[in-house]
């Protein structure tokens, strides 16, 4: 699931395996929910870039390469209650 510059959305009870990304929030994405989906066997389970205040809470992100990765200017962003299990690396913060 890829979503770009996207405001107030929500992404809940998918299950997305064996992809690149499983969800990706890309450029300028703000105020997003991402609330119980399943995103394993990717290379990233959920990633946001240049996207700030999303809430990302009771996910499943395991057997990823990077469970969450949080990339460039990426702030303020609530992660919380979400399985991250036998990943790479679990949850990986890109500082700028």
């Amino acid at each position: 699931i890829f979503i770009y510059n996207c405001d107030y959305g929500t992404i809940s009870g998918n299950n997305i395996s064996l992809n690149e990304y499983g969800i990706c929030l890309d450029s300028y994405c703000h105020y997003n929910n991402i609330a119980e989906n399943t995103a394993n066997n990717n290379s990233y389970g959920i990633y946001l870039d240049h996207s700030d205040y999303n809430t990302i809470s009771g996910n499943n992100a395991s057997y990823n390469e990077y469970g969450i990765y949080i990339d460039y200017y990426s702030d303020y962003n609530n992660i919380l209650d979400n399985i991250i299990n036998y990943n790479d690396d679990g949850i990986y913060l890109f500082l700028h």
